[in-house]
């Protein structure tokens, strides 16, 4: 006997919903390849997550010595990637002019080196070169990994963590799983740090926030020329950051400017580059 109770299925009702987590290419191109093909008489919905696709680059740009430089005159490289700057050790016997001989501003150039990226990722969707560009097209390998290798890993995985953390709980509550973690950033909504006189994070704030992709890229400098040459080259650096999300990455959705993130001369270069003396 049929069940015709108030419980049955109307005609025409949905009876099968799936809910899919976002995946990307090697180009940045968001799909959801888990969707499978249902009966027609359960009138399935196949609801897929939708994660931010706005790109706002961020690009750091390290202070003095704090950039990996490599002598194109057989001299040792400019690094330091083993424990306690170890691998520095070379240059502490060297005299004046042995030190000047291998950091020398006309024979070094910027080295974007491999063994100074962290490897470690702790975002749920991993940094792979899919959802943003490998961390070596953006040129974490310039930063000297003593100084900034741990900071680079732990930037970008806070910058990613909310709207992914958001993600994860849509999916989860649909599963009818517990995903209790917060986002990083949400953890500091309301709350004041420090003894300082800025406004703390806001609802609205954390919320336009998370519609943005902020993605890492460093710039590295030969910190022994002038701060002038340096400051021409971010320049170019920004316009090719640019055209990475407009015309190579993602969707073609970088806005129209990056924000920078500076230490110590870094600060320096950046704000020669955006304000330069009159006839400069």
């Amino acid at each position: 006997m049929a069940d015709k109770s108030d419980h049955a299925a109307k005609i025409g009702e949905c009876q099968h919903t799936s809910y899919h987590l976002p995946q990307w290419d090697e180009n940045g191109k968001c799909s959801w390849v888990d969707i499978q093909r249902q009966h027609k008489s359960l009138n399935a919905e196949a609801k897929c997550i939708v994660p931010p696709t706005k790109v706002i680059p961020i690009i750091f740009i390290p202070g003095v010595m704090g950039t990996n430089l490599k002598s194109s005159v057989g001299e040792d490289s400019w690094k330091a990637e083993s424990i306690k700057g170890a691998d520095t050790l070379w240059f502490v016997p060297k005299d004046g002019h042995e030190r000047r001989k291998t950091l020398n501003p006309d024979t070094t150039t910027v080295e974007n080196r491999k063994t100074s990226i962290s490897s470690r990722v702790h975002s749920l969707f991993p940094d792979n070169g899919n959802l943003l560009p490998t961390r070596q097209e953006r040129h974490w390998g310039e930063a000297l990994y003593l100084s900034y290798g741990k900071f680079l890993e732990f930037f970008q995985y806070a910058l990613l963590d909310d709207w992914q953390t958001d993600v994860y709980r849509m999916y989860s509550d649909a599963k009818l799983k517990q995903f209790k973690r917060s986002g990083v950033l949400a953890n500091l909504v309301n709350r004041k740090l420090g003894d300082t006189h800025d406004s703390p994070l806001t609802d609205p704030e954390l919320t336009h926030f998370k519609r943005f992709l902020f993605s890492v890229h460093v710039f590295g400098y030969n910190w022994l020329k002038d701060n002038v040459i340096s400051a021409e080259e971010l320049t170019k650096y920004i316009d090719d950051v640019l055209d990475i999300y407009k015309n190579k990455h993602g969707y073609g959705l970088a806005v129209e400017k990056v924000i920078l993130v500076t230490h110590s001369m870094g600060g320096l270069v950046a704000r020669y580059a955006m304000t330069p003396p009159e006839g400069g």
